[in-house]
């Protein structure tokens, strides 16, 4: 039995036999089984409101346990997305439209981010003046309910991904329609948190494909999806450490678009720290070709 599951039936004991429970006629006494996975505040409160407040049922019986998990919201499937008309959607399905809405955007500021006061990088690339910060958008609707692109928030991106350990800030070079991006990965992002670890392999692939996706996005067509990805982790990663990414289309056709992506420490840029090759298809010109109509913009057809 480990130091914390002593803890909490400790306090299980205590609070069972303390005072507060005369206030109350009723058993308090919390679900063996269940109770030692909660944590000391959601003890706490289990008592002090006579047994009205706690969590969600559980059961301890498999490996991880099971949670009794209200269904998710309708937002995470994209079967429930508001319709956009054919019209518009052609309109929000142009390379023009993206960029111009991601450069308007640009990067808001992360609470959680990683980038320390006076980033050398970083400072650099946001006082250039050949490129444009911006981060990725998907299609969202505004108060009227009219679509629009919104940056997006989630596991690789925005301020959720700088939560999730993983802060990426994505500059767009218009002349040689590139990417060049400043990233900095967290302990969420390590192999083990708090545990001396370097970057885990998942969080450097996610940079890749991050990046070779919003390459083609911003010079390219903006409804893509990566089908083949290719990623050589030739050195480790340091956790809280400022890093460059490169991105490149070296080929493309009209169906699809070849991309290179890398990753470099910016004191010392001769050597590659990590490189990925990705493919991604025009999946509104695959939709097309196949007679296909679009379920839902994000979706890739």
């Amino acid at each position: 039995m480990d130091a914390r599951t002593l803890r909490i039936i400790n306090l299980i004991d205590c609070s069972t036999r303390s005072e507060i429970t005369h206030l109350f006629t009723q058993d308090v006494d919390p679900p063996e089984d269940e109770a030692v996975t909660w944590t000391e505040e959601q003890l706490r409160d289990y008592f002090s409101s006579g047994g009205e407040i706690r969590p969600e049922r559980r059961d301890t019986s498999v490996a991880g346990g099971f949670r009794d998990l209200p269904p998710p919201p309708p937002t995470c499937f994209p079967e429930n997305m508001p319709k956009i008309g054919e019209e518009l959607t052609e309109q929000l399905l142009t390379v023009e439209a993206y960029r111009e809405a991601a450069f308007a955007n640009g990067i808001p500021f992360r609470p959680n981010g990683l980038f320390t006061m006076g980033d050398s990088l970083l400072a650099e690339l946001s006082k250039d003046p050949g490129l444009r910060a911006f981060q990725k958008n998907v299609v969202g609707f505004d108060e009227d309910g009219e679509p629009k692109y919104v940056p997006a928030d989630s596991f690789a991106h925005g301020d959720g991904g700088a939560a999730n350990g993983v802060d990426l800030r994505c500059f767009y070079r218009p002349d040689a329609r590139t990417v060049v991006a400043a990233f900095r990965l967290g302990h969420r992002a390590a192999i083990a948190h708090h545990m001396y670890t370097t970057a885990h392999g998942g969080s450097i692939e996610t940079v890749l494909d991050e990046t070779t996706a919003e390459v083609v996005k911003c010079a390219s067509t903006p409804a893509v999806a990566t089908t083949e990805m290719k990623v050589y982790l030739k050195r480790p990663l340091e956790l809280f450490k400022t890093y460059r990414v490169d991105v490149e289309i070296t080929d493309a056709t009209e169906f699809k678009t070849f991309t290179k992506a890398t990753i470099r420490d910016p004191s010392n840029p001769n050597i590659p720290l990590a490189i990925g090759e990705a493919v991604l298809a025009h999946s509104a010109v695959l939709a097309k070709l196949m007679g296909k109509k679009r379920t839902s913009f994000n979706t890739a057809v």
